[in-house]
């Protein structure tokens, strides 16, 4: 009596697959976040309550027609912290000195960031972009 290989190699696989999203979950760090954004007289608030390291978070802001993107990066060297980044309409939407994207750490209990219009810093060069206003964002992190 001859036995296929091909059913139990499948059941290997796919329990190695189980297993591996299973410990994925284990170690995946939960937060929400609670934000406002003041433009032009203008609030904007919300709260996203699914947000974990493994996916990036979005907010939609439509108030300049511009979208967050949240990035949960836990145990590095130097402390868990949380990457922002934002783009948007025309020439939106930078941070101080030009970034892209800024740091924020998780534990503080209240960050105000501000939002400008312009150019990214090309090398040395000195800018001086548009402020758009205030990005608020608070975090609650479940480990």
């Amino acid at each position: 009596m001859q036995v296929s290989q091909k059913p139990l190699l499948a059941f290997v696989i796919a329990t190695g697959l189980t297993a591996l999203t299973m410990t994925d979950a284990v170690y995946a760090t939960d937060y929400s976040v609670a934000y406002a954004l003041d433009t032009d007289g203008k609030t904007e608030t919300g709260k996203l309550e699914n947000c974990n390291s493994i996916d990036t978070c979005k907010i939609k802001f439509r108030a300049i027609d511009a979208t967050a993107r949240l990035s949960y990066f836990a145990n590095p060297p130097d402390g868990d912290k949380i990457v922002l980044s934002m783009w948007g309409a025309s020439a939106c939407c930078y941070f101080s000195d030009g970034n892209d994207t800024i740091r924020l750490d998780p534990r503080k209990q209240l960050h105000a960031v501000p939002i400008y219009a312009g150019h990214a810093r090309r090398r040395n060069e000195f800018i001086q972009n548009q402020r758009l206003g205030v990005l608020y964002v608070s975090f609650a992190v479940s480990h």
